[in-house]
């Protein structure tokens, strides 16, 4: 299922939230350009599959990991 421009800015707004933005703030700093959207949408994406691959890994070696952080 694809999702839409919409979604993405919606899952962008999202996540600066979770960051202890305020709804307003983060609404304010997502662009409304489609390919800025795209581009954050597939940061946060990577992020998030790289968080899911470490705890993946620490689940496999007992809660060890060799996360490094930006």
């Amino acid at each position: 299922m694809e999702i839409t421009v919409e979604e993405m800015r919606a899952v962008c707004v999202a996540h600066y939230v979770e960051r202890r933005h305020t709804p307003a703030h983060a609404d304010l700093i997502v662009p409304k350009d489609e390919s800025e959207i795209r581009r954050i949408y597939g940061c946060i994406q990577k992020e998030q599959n790289s968080i899911e691959r470490q705890k993946n890994n620490a689940d496999e070696n007992g809660g060890k990991t060799d996360a490094l952080y930006c």
